[in-house]
């Protein structure tokens, strides 16, 4: 018996999920804002930066956003801004980018700016929103359980 299955090239979201609350998966490069200087990379993790008060910086993450893995912040410190729209960078672009190529790992990348002097910790996480927060936007009570990566930084923001 053989059987054949169909794609579409539309993705239809399940018809429990919010839209407007859905994550972007679009997996086109995103070119970094031009004031950007810091890209900061899993084997940064733990470590400490000094920027001063107007720096952007970006974090450049690998995850699996086709299976519904990204990075979230957990806490925002006050002294830092935050873009809401985060990008997608391919990890093998060679690959990647050929036509009806699916799937792989990509970067997830936030981008971010400090606003004020202080000592801040960015402190972010890797696993699928629908797994980590209600759908208030809280973290469930056993989010961490579900956790694959953890991400965290301080940032020394000086004038």
């Amino acid at each position: 018996m053989i059987a054949l299955l169909a794609c579409s090239t539309e993705t239809a979201l399940p018809t429990n999920v919010n839209e407007d609350a859905a994550i972007s998966m679009d997996t086109s490069e995103t070119a970094p804002p031009k004031d950007t200087t810091l890209v900061l990379v899993e084997s940064d993790n733990r470590e400490n930066f000094v920027l001063g008060v107007g720096d952007s910086f970006r974090t450049r993450l690998e995850s699996v956003p086709t299976a519904g893995y990204a990075w979230f912040v957990t806490h925002l410190p006050d002294g830092l801004e935050m873009d809401e729209d985060f990008g997608m960078e391919p990890t093998n672009p060679e690959v990647q980018m050929q036509p009806g190529f699916t799937g792989g790992n990509h970067y997830v990348v936030h981008s971010f700016k400090a606003l004020k002097p202080g000592d801040y910790d960015l402190v972010m996480i890797e696993g699928r929103q629908w797994e980590l927060f209600d759908d208030s936007g809280e973290l469930k009570p056993d989010w961490k359980s579900r956790v694959e990566g953890r991400f965290q930084v301080r940032l020394v923001v000086r004038d």
